[in-house]
């Protein structure tokens, strides 16, 4: 059974992007930091990797709903407990000090072995100021290249996602490649899909 506790770094921090996905199965949020470093991806958002000799700020959060949150966390991190070795983002315990003093929680960091090469260490962790300095490329979409984005990853591979004109606009932006008469997203694209809620 996977602990209450789970170290935040990035977009799920309270008051970020995506902590909305999270929120109804907090109980309560407190500060914290960790040893590591903070990376900033190619689609604009800091992550954390357990990695490195920084102090990163962040939050422990206690949740609830154990049985739906840690699988939905699993979902957006892409994280498969059966292939982590190849996941971008690892499951792990990491220490962590709070004003209670120093305890052990769940947190998702990027895998060193898999970190993209276009990931840019954040100068002193400072994830927060970084973030707040730049506009990520979910936030540059039109509402109708997000939505193809969101087709194109989820399709299953049985489903055909038309050419359109705005293929191609993507095609030059980066986020989808020509797979033999099908569109398919690229790494960047994927990373997109990740963050688009």
């Amino acid at each position: 059974m996977l602990s209450k506790k789970l170290f935040l770094c990035g977009s799920l921090c309270k008051g970020m992007t995506h902590h909305k996905l999270i929120e109804d199965a907090v109980l309560t949020t407190q500060e914290a930091r960790a040893r590591g470093s903070a990376y900033r991806l190619e689609v604009g958002y800091p992550v954390y990797c357990s990695e490195g000799e920084e102090v990163v700020h962040g939050e422990v959060v206690e949740l609830k709903n154990l049985d739906v949150i840690w699988p939905l966390l699993d979902q957006f991190f892409m994280y498969k407990e059966s292939k982590a070795e190849k996941c971008v983002y690892l499951r792990e315990i990491v220490k962590v000090q709070t004003a209670q003093g120093e305890m052990d929680v769940y947190t998702y960091g990027l895998n060193p072995l898999k970190k993209p090469k276009s990931a840019q260490e954040i100068l002193n962790a400072r994830w927060r100021d970084d973030f707040a300095a730049i506009t990520p490329l979910t936030e540059e979409l039109t509402l109708e290249e997000a939505t193809y984005i969101k087709k194109l990853g989820q399709c299953t591979g049985r489903e055909i996602v038309p050419y359109t004109p705005l293929t191609r606009i993507l095609e030059k932006r980066g986020f989808v490649i020509d797979k033999g008469r099908r569109p398919a997203l690229t790494k960047l694209g994927k990373e997109l899909f990740q963050f688009l809620l």
